[in-house]
């Protein structure tokens, strides 16, 4: 296990959210709940309502210890419900079900996926300001399942080095999103104002 990507969230914060109390965030490819985690400093610091979408098994079982107050949900984000491939590297690491391939050996697990509509029914959720979206290529598949949902995160924060920034942008600007900067191999999407977050 590494560490919280404590610095990265503190910088998403001042940018957008200015220690704003009672929010919530969802981590979808969440891995043990601590490695890199974004929604670890929100639920920590600011005591934000956190959601972990982690669909690998033992990654899950990690969450589960890592991070018992928050929501852990143990599916992969997709555009439709049903079972999938996961393939995982042997060494600790993201899993996708994107048929990206990774270096080295791997193993795959059949994983539930869910839309983005399913989860916010299934719990109850009533609003989101912030979405990690970290699923190896599989983004576009979850921004299509987050068409017609009444509920969606006031940011997103999408890793794009294996999805396109500009085909996000495509995809999100019907749900009023537009690009509001980048950090690293991160893009981020905002319903509401567009800022620099590199600035």
């Amino acid at each position: 296990m590494s560490k919280p990507a404590v610095g990265f969230s503190q910088r998403i914060n001042n940018v957008f959210f200015r220690s704003r109390p009672l929010g919530v965030v969802v981590e979808a490819g969440a891995l043990d709940g601590t490695t890199n985690s974004v929604g670890w400093f929100f639920e920590k610091t600011l005591k934000w309502k956190t959601y972990n979408i982690e669909p690998n098994s033992i990654s899950f079982a990690m969450c589960e210890l890592t991070r018992p107050d928050c929501v852990n949900v143990n599916a992969a984000l997709s555009d439709e419900a049903g079972f999938a491939t996961l393939e995982v590297p042997k060494k600790p690491g993201h899993g996708t079900i994107a048929g990206t391939s990774f270096r080295g050996k791997t193993v795959t697990e059949e994983v539930r996926t869910i839309t983005w509509a399913d989860f916010v029914s299934e719990y109850g959720v009533e609003k989101v300001d912030l979405l990690i979206l970290d699923v190896e290529g599989h983004e576009m598949a979850v921004v299509s399942g987050m068409k017609g949902c009444e509920v969606l995160p006031e940011v997103i924060c999408a890793e794009t080095n294996k999805t396109s920034a500009a085909d996000l942008e495509v995809a999100l600007a019907p749900m009023g999103y537009e690009i509001a900067g980048t950090y690293l191999v991160n893009t981020f999407f905002e319903r509401t104002r567009v800022r620099e977050i590199d600035s």
